[in-house]
């Protein structure tokens, strides 16, 4: 998906059209009039100071998940199914770190440059990709197993995940080149192409699952007080209390990992709390501080890496495997140099 995003971009940019006298008019779709390729657009640049706090961040939290996504990869202590699916949460936390990062780059170099409003519209509605239902497929696929007793396949949990993203893939390809609707209200472009149902899509989408998930999480937290481990021990006990590799009943059923999953479905929606408070009192009018809205969105910002965060301090595997990368890179780096110095004296 991010790919998608960066041709997006590399393409609007190189077939920007320079500004003319055009005017938006209600013969916008006729051939002879003014269309979104050729009417100039403005970009806002109030936003400037908020990406110039948030890209650190953004390229942190990239390479930060990257680091934490290849140590899941190469770990030998989670069994097949949990790195799979610790691996799948990983990788869509890494798209959407990317997406951020792709925002930010998009903003700087469509700044101060001429562009229409085609070519803004192409970028925002391609790069505008807020959805992270991350904890809503995690929570589902546990209460499945919870309730049911349903081992959903990877692939299924894989399509879940994909499934969001490529709605927002289609709500962009659906504004930037369907939609005749031109909005005012994008924080970026002063004119979009976009129609306003999508965004209330999008809005249900994230806050309804967020709120669904809390609620399985729930279900599936009393659910596994209730239950004893034990009762769903595998015939190979050994594996079920495997202090070197997590094993299924332990992702499941243990009730330490099954609470800081719980807390990592609920702590990002108190992170968007002073981001949505800021907002709504902005949009009202009630309330505007440039710098503490600022501050909101970096603290929002940071909810990917407090996660991860969370699962390694708490999830002694996951640290583990963590571990052990980070060692095996140091210790491959200091054997690729052992050599070179080794050279290095011979020859002198």
């Amino acid at each position: 998906m991010l790919p998608l995003s960066v041709i997006i971009l590399v393409l609007s940019l190189n077939f920007a059209a320079l500004p003319n006298t055009a005017v938006i008019t209600p013969t916008m779709g006729s051939p002879r009039g003014p269309t979104p390729t050729n009417i100039p657009e403005i970009v806002e640049t109030f936003r400037l100071p908020t990406v110039l706090a948030t890209l650190p961040i953004h390229i942190f939290n990239v390479l930060f998940v990257l680091v934490v996504l290849a140590s899941i990869l190469s770990t030998r202590h989670l069994h097949s199914r949990p790195q799979k699916l610790f691996a799948i949460n990983c990788g869509f936390f890494l798209i959407a770190s990317l997406y951020d990062l792709a925002f930010d780059i998009s903003y700087l170099a469509i700044l101060d440059r001429p562009i229409t409003v085609q070519t803004c519209s192409v970028i925002r509605n391609f790069v505008y990709n807020p959805i992270a239902t991350q904890a809503f497929v995690d929570a589902l696929e546990r209460f499945s197993m919870a309730f049911f007793h349903h081992d959903m396949s990877v692939l299924t949990v894989f399509t879940l995940y994909s499934a969001f993203p490529l709605i927002c893939i289609g709500l962009a390809v659906y504004n930037s080149f369907i939609s005749l609707t031109l909005i005012q209200t994008d924080d970026v472009c002063e004119t979009v192409r976009r129609t306003e149902w999508t965004n209330v899509v999008l809005i249900a989408i994230q806050w309804g699952s967020a709120v669904i998930a809390v609620l399985l999480y729930i279900a599936v937290w009393r659910k596994v007080k209730r239950e004893r481990v034990a009762k769903f021990s595998p015939n190979d006990k050994r594996s079920t209390f495997d202090p070197i590799k997590m094993c299924s009943n332990r992702y499941y059923w243990d009730r330490h990992v099954v609470k800081i999953f719980f807390i990592s479905c609920v702590l990002p929606l108190f992170l968007a709390a002073p981001s949505l408070v800021f907002t709504v009192l902005t949009e009202f009018h009630i309330y505007q501080d440039s710098v503490a809205n600022i501050v909101s969105i970096v603290i929002l910002d940071l909810a990917t890496p407090i996660t991860w965060i969370i699962y390694i301090s708490y999830i002694g595997h996951i640290r583990r495997g963590l571990y052990e990368c980070l060692c095996c890179f140091s210790s491959n780096r200091r054997s690729d140099e052992a050599p070179n110095q080794k050279a290095g004296s011979d020859l002198l």
